[in-house]
């Protein structure tokens, strides 16, 4: 163990932190590749491009919900996309999730 979790230091492994964007992108890459096309399959792009836009509900924003996909908080006046399972996304961060995996994120 490499310091505490207090004083500022690293518990655990170093090896199994990521400390850039680049690094965490090759990890999932090499993820990716590992799974050897057994991930679900892309969401048709007609699927994708019916999916509608709607502003947070009131309910939504008191419980300051945030998109599971690039964890940022909705803003209150933001429109979302929500999908039939009821989770509601950044149309710029689940568009591009669906044209890989046809599932929701968060299952």
């Amino acid at each position: 163990m490499t310091g505490g979790a207090f004083d500022g230091g690293i518990v655990g492994n170093p090896n199994d932190y990521v400390f850039s964007q680049t690094a965490l992108d090759n990890i999932i890459t090499q993820l990716m590749e590992q799974n050897g096309g057994h991930a679900p399959p892309p969401a048709p792009e007609q699927v994708i491009e019916s999916l509608q836009k709607r502003p947070l509900t009131d309910k939504e924003k008191s419980q300051e919900a945030d998109c599971a996909v690039c964890k940022d908080q909705f803003e209150s006046q933001e429109q979302v996309i929500e999908l039939p399972c009821e989770h509601i996304f950044h149309d710029e961060c689940i568009k591009p999730w669906l044209k890989l995996n046809s599932t929701c994120p968060v299952w």
